[in-house]
């Protein structure tokens, strides 16, 4: 298989965290490289979507789901807790 392309790149960082996160890296026998790269990639792929709110694909749905619920909607908003 073959292995993505890679470009360098500088940027700067807390030197708090680039401190821990060279130790984390160290004890786990990673590079920090390995490390960087799973977390920017959780946090496009796990954290970014969710970050957005509500896809514009899905408000139509949610739109209709309420006009169709509006009594159980009324009824529940009525309903002691």
């Amino acid at each position: 298989m073959r292995k993505p392309p890679t470009q360098k790149f500088s940027s700067l960082m807390n030197r708090v965290l680039l401190d821990r996160l060279r130790r984390e890296a160290e004890s786990n026998g990673q590079s920090v490289r390995f490390l960087l790269e799973n977390a920017v990639k959780h946090y496009l792929e796990v954290v970014l979507p969710y970050a957005r709110g509500v896809r514009p694909e899905v408000l139509p749905h949610i739109e209709a789901s309420f006009v169709e619920n509006q009594e159980l909607i009324r009824r529940l908003a009525k309903s002691p807790k």
